[in-house]
């Protein structure tokens, strides 16, 4: 290997890094190795701050690192099919061109408010990457925009900001085709699903959320029941920026999709979904108690045991209301 690259154990990751020292001095990250298929990365590297995740760092193949090159015999390059789950520490401003392309198995990406810059055809092949979790306040601008570009399938992107879920919203999915328009070899664009505006609602690299709420009317008619439902719950559980007239909108279609929207919530183990659902009274009783023989049936006591206190609670406070009016 040149001289030029360096490599790294790390002891609390288990797992061998290899890097390259920018002309800032600042570490850019080539390849990694390690036996896990989830990567939480360090803020440093032998004392610099690690920037940069380079080009193809997680692909198939690494046109910098030959394969295989670790002489540990547990570790393997944390790469394409195998990677899961991976963690960028807020240190890291840019991530290279297809970095993470075939990472088919991807499910879930944490990044910091620092990424300023997101290379080309960076999620190529990441189909299952559904859970896009930016380090930053709702209120600022990120890369939410640029990584939401590259990615057609539904997303559901969370900003968790000192301690806690800020904001949580899901981007659903959106086709991109062209046809020919023969003869003169012209092109027409065609977009299906509201996934595509949904990805425009930001102004500067701030999600607009206005913008984001004005697209739903429009969703219920395109989009499936369960996408919605999502749609609406993500903004009522953190309703960051969430005007009356959209809340009222997201609560109306929660009513009247109840039925279905708890099993979706026990099919997925949702606790704080079931909890909003039943606590701002979004679904009648008789709903609940289909949710507690849903989750008897499935196996799932905890669920069916909160159902069953949130439920007793709420008829409690109906009767404590009904004998103080009389």
């Amino acid at each position: 290997m040149s001289e030029q690259y360096k490599d790294t154990w790390n002891k609390e990751q288990t797992c061998q890094m290899f890097w390259q020292e920018t002309k800032e001095h600042t570490a850019r990250l080539l390849r990694v190795y390690g036996s896990m298929p989830t990567l939480t990365l360090p803020e440093c590297i032998e004392g610099l701050p690690l920037t940069e995740i380079g080009d193809h760092c997680f692909a198939t193949t690494s046109r910098l690192i030959p394969e295989p090159f670790t002489e540990n015999a547990s570790c393997r390059a944390l790469c394409g099919d195998y990677m899961e789950e991976i963690i960028l520490p807020d240190s890291v401003t840019a991530i290279g061109r297809l970095a993470f392309y075939n990472c088919r198995n991807l499910r879930s990406l944490s990044v910091g408010g620092a990424l300023v810059s997101v290379g080309g055809d960076v999620f190529m092949n990441a189909g299952k990457l559904h859970s896009l979790c930016i380090r930053s306040s709702a209120g600022v601008r990120t890369a939410a925009r640029q990584m939401l570009a590259q990615l057609t399938h539904a997303v559901e992107v969370s900003f968790l900001w000192e301690g806690r879920t800020e904001a949580k919203l899901l981007f659903p999915e959106y086709i991109e085709s062209y046809d020919e328009i023969a003869p003169a070899h012209i092109f027409g664009r065609n977009i299906e699903g509201e996934g595509f505006r949904a990805r425009q609602s930001f102004v500067d690299g701030r999600l607009d959320f206005a913008a984001y709420d004005s697209i739903f009317a429009q969703a219920c008619v395109d989009e499936h029941e369960q996408t919605l439902g999502q749609m609406a719950e993500d903004r009522l559980l953190y309703p960051y920026e969430l005007s009356q007239s959209a809340e009222k909108q997201y609560q109306e279609y929660v009513r009247a999709h109840a039925k279905v929207l708890v099993l979706y919530a026990v099919k997925d183990r949702a606790l704080d979904i079931l909890q909003l659902l039943t606590e701002k009274e979004l679904v009648p009783a008789e709903q609940l108690t289909e949710g507690i023989v849903e989750c008897s049936r499935q196996g799932w006591a905890e669920g069916a045991a909160a159902l069953l206190k949130w439920k007793q609670k709420r008829t409690a406070q109906k009767s404590r209301y009904t004998f103080d009016e009389f």
